[in-house]
């Protein structure tokens, strides 16, 4: 992968990512959806419930606060439709 795993290489995926969608020809690219942005790891107690890859692909860090790829996502939520 061309990203790396980490809270940058996460918003710069984004980016890139709406960059190509908005570079669809004639209109075709209708947005960009991400799927289960609030896949944490949820703990309770000595238990934790598991999630989607471990928490890495969410948009939330263990605390449940926006990571950079949200700034991401408000910077360009008006340029796709």
């Amino acid at each position: 992968m061309a990203w790396p795993i980490t809270r940058e290489g996460q918003a710069q995926f984004l980016s890139d990512l709406i960059e190509a969608v908005k570079e669809t020809p004639d209109g075709l690219g209708a947005g960009v959806v991400w799927w289960f942005p609030e896949s944490i790891v949820i703990r309770n107690g000595g238990t934790s419930r598991p999630s989607w890859g471990g928490g890495a692909m969410a948009l939330f860090d263990d605390d449940g606060v926006a990571l950079p790829a949200m700034d991401v996502l408000k910077v360009n939520s008006r340029g796709l439709r």
